[in-house]
């Protein structure tokens, strides 16, 4: 009866002995585990960052264009082949001249899990009259018939401190006489009306119609606000004038 609770007692220590090497096991395990996940995590935390970075750089390049947002699907990031951008555009609710643009970043590819990163924020389209009062370009330019809500040039201006009138046809005369000038010197033509009249602001002197300088200097010079006006004003007033000149 001893020698069966001797041999009872030692059973019951080896199935504990047993018990403990496979909770050791399981314990190790699990230690093992959350280290090779640790060891990874400043990985995720710097791609994470990375991801954020790059969703303000995508929005800030196409928001300092000037230019409405459009919307398209993933794309590979130029520069960045392992993270590619995608572009939501929705009309805002609070506002008919308001857009709401998303960019979304993931990454790093080909990671079929690869995380995303987010970002919001608003395109607010400019009122081209408001600019064109703002800017004063009522006191050198007119249209016609006149544009509704542009303030009325101040009476007594006279070339050559005024700007030619923005007609189609006094826009056109500008664009070849400018065209011209370029061949002769050599230079590219214009790729079309809108770089004609982006460098008529941003570089007025590049080509001035007869009658309309001082000494062969544009009025404009006196107004360097203009001439150095953000591009997204300037993108606004270059769609304003192409209306007169269709």
């Amino acid at each position: 009866m001893e020698a069966r609770l001797r041999h009872s007692k030692l059973a019951l220590t080896f199935l504990e002995m047993v018990f403990a090497l496979a909770v050791i096991f399981v314990g190790a395990t699990a230690v093992t585990s959350l280290l090779i996940a640790g060891a990874g995590w400043p990985v995720r935390v710097q791609q994470s960052n990375y991801r954020e970075q790059l969703t303000h750089d995508v929005m800030a390049r196409m928001l300092d264009t000037g230019l409405p947002p459009t919307a398209y699907s993933f794309t590979a990031i130029p520069g960045e082949p392992r993270y590619e951008s995608e572009v939501a555009v929705m009309p805002a609710s609070f506002a008919s001249n308001v857009t709401v643009v998303e960019v979304t970043v993931r990454g790093p590819l080909p990671d079929p899990n690869a995380l995303t990163a987010s970002l919001r924020s608003l395109y607010t389209k400019p009122d081209p009259v408001a600019l064109f009062n703002q800017y004063q370009c009522y006191t050198c330019h007119t249209f016609s018939p006149p544009v509704p809500g542009v303030l009325p040039q101040p009476v007594g201006l006279v070339p050559p401190f005024t700007g030619p009138p923005l007609t189609a046809a006094d826009l056109q005369a500008g664009m070849n006489q400018a065209s011209s000038e370029r061949a002769a010197a050599g230079q590219p033509a214009f790729t079309g009306k809108d770089e004609y009249i982006q460098e008529s602001i941003r570089n007025p002197n590049a080509s001035i119609l007869s009658g309309f300088s001082t000494a062969g200097v544009s009025s404009m010079d006196a107004y360097p606000d203009v001439t150095a006006m953000p591009q997204a004003d300037l993108e606004a007033l270059k769609q304003f004038v192409l209306t007169q000149w269709p």
